[in-house]
């Protein structure tokens, strides 16, 4: 399962991306074990495992990536930044944030796996999490594999939760 959400274009600077990704993961982290702690990537996972995240504006904030040309290497502000980490076991998060190209979008993605899956309420509170940090055009709680039984052509058309700016948050007929 995951939850994702995703909007067009909005500039922010590093320091607003970095305040709603640490407002958002400090959300989710009272809602089940799984998202108490992060780390970033490293040459191993032992390494990795060494590090976790300080979960302040200040520390994410210098861990969000720009894109750069690959001609000269200059950054490309409009495409604006990129950041992930992972729970050390199953449980991803990514986002592309402050975007303001009509070319690229922003989007957060929330990968929970495992085997003990989280529980509607859990699924619904998150999506709401993700909406409140994010506040995106469409968010969802979904599958891949539900994605692909649907044919649908954006995550947002087919989900256990749905949520669109003018929709609100929906619940429909998942399994």
């Amino acid at each position: 399962m995951f939850v994702g959400a995703y909007w067009s274009q909005r500039e922010e600077s590093r320091e607003a991306a970095a305040a709603r990704i640490v407002a958002f993961l400090k959300a989710i982290g009272g809602h089940s074990k799984k998202f108490a702690s992060w780390f970033g990537k490293a040459r191993s996972r032992s390494a990795a495992l060494r590090s976790p995240l300080m979960l302040d504006p200040e520390t994410v904030a210098s861990k969000l990536r720009v894109n750069h040309r690959d001609a000269d290497r200059q950054p490309i502000p409009e495409l604006g930044f990129e950041f992930s980490v992972w729970n050390g076991r199953d449980t991803s998060f990514s986002t592309a944030i402050g975007a303001f190209s009509r070319h690229v979008d922003n989007s957060v993605v929330l990968d929970i796996g495992g085997d003990n899956e989280l529980g509607r309420e859990a699924y619904r509170a998150l999506l709401e999490e993700v909406v409140r940090a994010f506040e995106p055009e469409h968010a969802v709680v979904t599958s891949h594999e539900h994605l692909a039984r649907t044919g649908a052509k954006h995550p947002w058309e087919a989900g256990w939760f749905t949520y669109g700016q003018v929709e609100g948050l929906r619940e429909h007929s998942f399994r």
